[in-house]
């Protein structure tokens, strides 16, 4: 019943306390159903990464399952939803090898996880993991540079001299078989290597071409014949010879005066050491067509290529005396002989001349031509050592 005071319109003390206590009990229930509320969006709402993880969990479990067909799936999705709710696991630095490291954030790599596990799905490759493909184009052949102006070609080519054919430019026809057959006149000689045109150089670079600008002349005695004498020598000392090479360049400054100046140098070494019996004058052959072809003559020698070889022995027939060429050309004839049984295609033609060419001053002189301006440097010293081997046989069997 409602207090009478209160109908009076004066303090009612119960009423007071019940309208407090009603007051007291709708805040509870209000702060009771906001605390239930809370729990219960905590409780059931889930975080859209943990959602994510759910659904791959569940997509992954039945594909093993049941063997969904997962290549039909958009893999470019599924990476997608991978890579913004798995990010790759980065370690910080320990104790751990950095191999050791890789392995085991591997494992928290959802791309490597997926690709090791479901082949088919050919996800690409992580940042980490991924290497270029080798360039296996082949590269491109240099471009050929355009030939020099005034070029001219070189043309390699052999002469072969066989059954003792020579060349022979004078009027006389010596026995050739009677020749070979008879002794030398000497026997252990000492030998003497000059050079009449010791200028003479060859092509250094092997191009089969030249230039009208080429001399194809030096005064560097390691590119001239100089360079072949010393390589001749050494070769027949070698073998035991006594050896002597007049390094002399006998062509410079006057050419025309070469022979007179190669003979000075002859004299003085006879009249010095009467042991000398021998005397090879050493030089390249130059051979050009009209058209400005160089010829270069080579031979395979054991695999090898080198300058092809020809000797060359003078005669009186100019009217300088000389009453031993004969002597000159029966050496000539074994040393040919020789290296075309043991060396085929190394000796070009003997070649007889009317000219002396300083060869009366002994009876074993001759002008030996390695190769020619064609040739290349190594081709001829390619040749040296064979001209060796076949000058210690003759030397050593015929005396």
């Amino acid at each position: 019943m409602p207090c009478l005071a209160a109908k009076q319109g004066n303090y009612c003390p119960a009423t007071s306390i019940y309208i407090k206590q009603i007051l007291q009990r709708g805040i509870y229930m209000q702060k009771k159903h906001r605390f239930y509320r809370h729990r219960k969006f905590n409780t059931f709402i889930l975080k859209r990464t943990q959602l994510t993880t759910i659904i791959i969990a569940l997509v992954f479990i039945g594909a093993l399952v049941f063997t969904i067909p997962l290549s039909k799936m958009n893999s470019s999705l599924l990476l997608c939803a991978l890579r913004h709710s798995l990010p790759p696991l980065h370690l910080t630095e320990s104790d751990t090898s950095k191999s050791e490291k890789r392995d085991f954030g591997s494992l928290f790599n959802p791309q490597r996880v997926l690709a090791e596990s479901i082949p088919f799905l050919n996800l690409p490759p992580s940042e980490e993991e991924f290497q270029p493909p080798e360039d296996t184009t082949p590269e491109a052949p240099p471009p050929t540079p355009p030939l020099p102006e005034n070029t001219h070609p070189i043309l390699n080519t052999q002469v072969i001299s066989k059954n003792l054919g020579i060349r022979n430019e004078t009027t006389y026809q010596p026995d050739l078989q009677a020749l070979l057959s008879a002794p030398l006149s000497f026997s252990s000689p000492e030998i003497l290597i000059v050079h009449t045109h010791a200028s003479e150089s060859y092509k250094n670079d092997g191009l089969n071409y030249y230039t009208e600008g080429e001399s194809d002349r030096s005064l560097d005695t390691t590119l001239n014949m100089v360079r072949i004498g010393e390589e001749l020598a050494a070769e027949l000392k070698a073998r035991g010879f006594k050896v002597t090479h007049a390094r002399d360049i006998n062509d410079h400054p006057s050419y025309n005066q070469s022979y007179n100046r190669t003979l000075d140098v002859i004299n003085s070494h006879l009249q010095a050491n009467g042991n000398i019996q021998i005397v090879l004058d050493l030089h390249r052959d130059a051979a050009v067509r009209s058209d400005g072809t160089k010829l270069k003559f080579t031979a395979s020698v054991n695999g090898e290529s080198v300058s092809q070889i020809m000797l060359v022995c003078g005669t009186n027939q100019r009217g300088l005396p000389n009453d031993t060429w004969q002597e000159n050309l029966k050496f000539a004839l074994k040393l040919q002989n020789y290296m075309e049984n043991s060396f085929p295609g190394l000796a070009r033609p003997l070649n007889l001349r009317q000219e002396r060419f300083n060869t009366h001053a002994t009876k074993g002189s001759m002008i030996i031509e390695i190769g020619t301006s064609g040739n290349t440097l190594q081709e001829s010293l390619g040749s040296v050592k064979y001209l060796a081997d076949a000058l210690a046989h003759v030397i050593s069997t015929s005396g």
